[in-house]
């Protein structure tokens, strides 16, 4: 049974299709939804390596976060439309580390998240967040792309 489903969100089509998917697998199991949005501060900080660092990040992580807020609004929305009990939280951290604390902060029975897709090049350069988290999760992770619809009980 899962009780507690986490979705990392961050706007993008494959997060809200992996919205839907939770949506329907905890009203199915009678759970609720904690939806997280990571928001990391560590690259807009001059301590990184990041060229486009600022000297005064404050203004940016500001952004950042009420960005956040606005996306995990919207899926908040979403999980009520579709009568779940929801809960969301901004986490300030890198998008791994926020998806798998968020998980044990939650004690999260499943993570549904979706993927960008990304191979080759794109992906050893950017980074796979959802690859991350299937290699450290404690739990379940249910991974999709694109648009997928939940169209059956699963």
């Amino acid at each position: 049974m899962f009780k507690t489903v986490l979705v990392p969100l961050d706007g993008s089509e494959q997060s809200k299709a992996a919205l839907e998917i939770a949506c329907t697998i905890a009203g199915e199991q009678h759970g609720r939804l904690v939806l997280v949005c990571a928001v990391d501060v560590s690259s807009a900080t001059t301590a990184t390596a990041n060229p486009y660092a600022i000297a005064d990040p404050a203004p940016l992580i500001a952004n950042w976060e009420a960005e956040a807020q606005l996306i995990l609004a919207q899926g908040e929305r979403v999980a009520r439309e579709h009568g779940v009990p929801v809960e969301t939280r901004v986490v300030e951290d890198a998008p791994v580390a926020a998806v798998l604390d968020a998980a044990a902060a939650f004690r999260a029975d499943l993570i549904v998240m979706g993927t960008h897709g990304r191979s080759g090049l794109a992906r050893a350069f950017l980074g796979s967040t959802a690859e991350g988290v299937l290699r450290a999760s404690r739990v379940p992770v249910l991974v999709t792309r694109g648009a997928a619809r939940a169209s059956s009980p699963i």
